[in-house]
This record gives C-alpha cells, structure tokens and sequence, in this order.
C-alpha cells in the first residue's frame, strides 16, 4: 500500500494484495492498519468506474465491493483522467471535495490533468 497524505486525507493511491492471499482478510487488514496509521485523517480512495464493457469489469466489481465492506461510502464525486473514469469514497461523511481537488494538484505525472464530476452530472 501506498498512501498520500494531504491536508485533512489519508489517499491510499496503490492497494494490492498478492492473487495468492485475496479472500483471506489482509485487505480489510491494511485498511485497519491504515485507519491506525492516520487517525485524525479522513480516508478517501478512488477506483475505475464500475463498467461492464471494461475487459476488467468483474475486477472493478470486486473492488467496489471491497471498499464498501470496509467502511467506506459513495461520495457521487467522479474523476476522470489518462482516459479512465474513477469513482471516489469516503469513509467519513463529510467528504470535501476541494480539499480533495487540491491535493490531487501536488500529484506531479506527466499527462495527469483530472476532470472532474458529480453523479448528478451524469445523469
């Protein structure tokens, strides 16, 4: 796990559990000790849009569903960049979204520009 902090955030940008160990509850582990490493910080993730056309898209489900079982909530607040839509959640429910905006501006990766969208947006 890989974890940015801003601000008010604790953004787990990378989360990956080896194929091997999945199902076995060290996920729910690294949120926990996530939790733990950032108690005052509110904990915000994104992740590709639920898509079924997407040649991942049971993965993206999975996912989505991971973040659900471990306290997190829909925020309706969307992302897009590099091509790729993403869904943004908060395990807090006051999430902040321009605090939110401001710390992806740090984020320095050439060709990263995100867009960014409310639910409501859509449709």
């Amino acid at each position: 796990m890989t974890v940015m902090t801003f601000e008010n955030l604790a953004y787990p940008f990378f989360l990956s559990i080896d194929p091997s160990c999945r199902s076995k509850g060290y996920g729910g582990r690294a949120i926990e000790t996530l939790k733990a490493q950032y108690p005052g910080k509110k904990q915000v993730v994104d992740f590709e849009m639920l898509d079924e056309t997407a040649d991942n898209s049971r993965q993206r489900e999975k996912r989505r569903n991971f973040y659900l079982r471990n306290g997190y909530k829909e925020t309706g607040f969307f992302l897009s960049y590099l091509g790729v839509e993403y869904e943004v959640f908060c395990m807090d429910d006051d999430f902040e979204p321009e605090v939110f905006k401001a710390m992806m501006k740090t984020i320095r990766v050439e060709g990263f520009k995100p867009k960014y969208f409310w639910r409501s947006d859509r449709e």
